[in-house]
């Protein structure tokens, strides 16, 4: 039986008295059991430890934690019982699954970004300057309001 890939992305909170090896180690873990479930070495597509950072708000009496985040590739069927082995986890304070979109748009860079933006601007101007002309239009004709 084959098994269909959903492209997932989650979120990881883990908890502030692991030291940043014990965190890594969990990841390790946790990316060995995905690969498993999934049937295929190449599950994992991203990885990013964001690190220890302040919360803002306590979790579980706690106001600090690490965040990982992992995209992958995962049988859908299998996701209840992984999303229920990640609560049953103590290490972890919280996590938020994903799907993300099959056709995402990729990541724009900061300069695509600088020009989608002024061509948004441009856009903008251009469509008020239409606008006053058409509106001193009205008041060459004489036209009462």
């Amino acid at each position: 039986m084959s098994k269909s890939l959903v492209h997932y992305e989650t979120m990881f909170l883990f908890a502030p008295e692991l030291a940043e090896t014990a965190v890594q180690k969990e990841v390790k873990i946790l990316k060995a059991k995905i690969s498993a479930l999934a049937g295929v070495e190449n599950a994992i597509t991203f990885e990013d430890h964001w690190g220890k950072r302040k919360l803002e708000y306590p979790i579980k009496k706690r106001d600090t934690g690490y965040y990982v985040v992992i995209q992958y590739n995962f049988p859908g069927q299998e996701m209840r019982d992984f999303d229920e082995d990640l609560r049953l986890d103590l290490n972890i304070l919280r996590h938020l699954t994903i799907r993300v979109p099959a056709k995402e748009k990729s990541v724009l860079t900061y300069e695509e970004v600088t020009v989608e933006y002024q061509d948004f601007i441009d856009e903008k101007v251009a469509g008020k300057r239409k606008i006053k002309k058409i509106s001193n239009r009205k008041e060459s004709l004489n036209i009462k309001k």
